[in-house]
C-alpha cells in the first residue's frame, strides 16, 4: 500500500522521542515553557530551513484598553492561529499541526508597541503550540506539570506497525 504521506527519517524520529534537555527551559509566572526562539531553532535543526513551515490562519484584536494617568498607557491583546507544517527530504508534507494561542501586552507606552508586542506574543505562543505535538523535544512534557521526563517513549511509525524503541 502506498504512504499517504511523507514520513520522518530514523534519525529524526529518534531525535523527537527524546526528552527535552532541562537547559531550554524557562520558568516564567511559576510556568514552565520553552522560549520561542528555541523552538524555531530546534525546528530548524531537525527538519532544516526548507523542511518546515508556518502560516498564520488568523489574527484578531481582542481588546484595547488605554490608561489616562500622566502618561498614556495601553494594554492590548491579540489572538493568533498557526499553522507548522513538516516535510519529508523530497518536500512531501509529513505532517501538519494547528493551534491557537492568545497574547497580550500590559501597560505599554505606545498604542504601536503595545499591538506590536501582543500580535507577536500571541503568534509565537501559537506556534510553541503547533510545536509541541511534534514531542517532548518541543515542550510536550511539560504540559505534566513542568516535568522534562519523556511522555512519548515509543511510537508506531505511520503506515508501519513495528514499535520503535528507545533507548
Amino acid at each position: 500500500m502506498p504512504s499517504l504521506r511523507g514520513a520522518f527519517t530514523a534519525e529524526q524520529r529518534e531525535v523527537l522521542l527524546r526528552p527535552i534537555m532541562p537547559s531550554r527551559v524557562s520558568i516564567a509566572n511559576g510556568m514552565a515553557h520553552v522560549e520561542a526562539f528555541d523552538v524555531i531553532a530546534h525546528l530548524n535543526r531537525l527538519f532544516g530551513f526548507e523542511g518546515w513551515d508556518k502560516e498564520i490562519l488568523a489574527v484578531e484584536c481582542l481588546f484595547e484598553d488605554a490608561s489616562t494617568d500622566a502618561r498614556p498607557k495601553y494594554t492590548v491583546a491579540y489572538k493568533a492561529s498557526m499553522r507548522l507544517t513538516v516535510y519529508d527530504p523530497e518536500g512531501i508534507v509529513c505532517t501538519v499541526k494547528e493551534d491557537v494561542s492568545v497574547g497580550d501586552a500590559k501597560n505599554q507606552p505606545s498604542r504601536a508597541d503595545a499591538h506590536d508586542l501582543a500580535m507577536k506574543s500571541a503568534v509565537s505562543t501559537a506556534l510553541k503550540r503547533c510545536a509541541k505535538d511534534l514531542g517532548d523535544g518541543f515542550g510536550l512534557s511539560l504540559y505534566a506539570k513542568g516535568s522534562t521526563a519523556a511522555l512519548v517513549r515509543k511510537v508506531v511509525p505511520y503506515g508501519n506497525d513495528a514499535e520503535l524503541p528507545v533507548d
